[in-house]
């Protein structure tokens, strides 16, 4: 399943770059390290897009005072890019700000249903057979391929971090 903030985060590259529309097809979402148990989620193709099923386990709430930092890199002749393009921020004004409608249909698809406004309580979500909607990111990614995002959310001493890879199209 795509977590909301995964798809947060990839939108917060916009204020890095000029606005563009992207299609974002999410490919995987996994832990930062292996081993961490945090993100536990299966991607498969089907018809109407990528479907997520799995679980998403956020150690600490993500509130307005949690703090995000993003890297983003292009896969260029058989890697990643060594020096990506950074965002950092407040998670919730870009969830507000950028993936409104999103964020709103991944508030839905989570079990338990999150509520309000962009506030993660502690806790593990379930996703069955999620497929986000993209078509409404306004991502400012100037180009088009593979592409590796890095999210790293903060509150206090709290970390959680997941990669999403994806494939972008302008």
């Amino acid at each position: 399943a795509v977590s909301v903030i995964q798809i947060l985060q990839l939108m917060l590259l916009y204020y890095n770059i000029a606005h563009s529309v992207a299609k974002i097809i999410p490919e995987s979402l996994n832990s930062c390290a292996e081993g961490e148990p945090y993100v536990n989620i299966e991607a498969k193709s089907v018809a109407s897009g990528q479907e997520f099923t799995g679980d998403i386990t956020f150690p600490f709430e993500i509130d307005r005072s949690s703090e995000f930092t993003m890297n983003f890199r292009w896969w260029k002749d058989g890697e990643w890019e060594k020096n990506g393009k950074n965002g950092k921020g407040k998670v919730c004004f870009y969830l507000e700000r950028f993936a409104a409608s999103v964020w709103n249909d991944i508030k839905h698809a989570a079990q338990p249903k999150l509520e309000g406004d962009c506030t993660i309580p502690a806790g593990k979500y379930e996703f069955v057979n999620f497929v986000p909607d993209t078509s409404s990111f306004a991502i400012p990614l100037g180009g088009t391929g593979r592409g590796h995002a890095e999210f790293t959310i903060k509150k206090g001493d709290q970390t959680f971090c997941m990669v999403l890879i994806a494939d972008i199209k302008n």
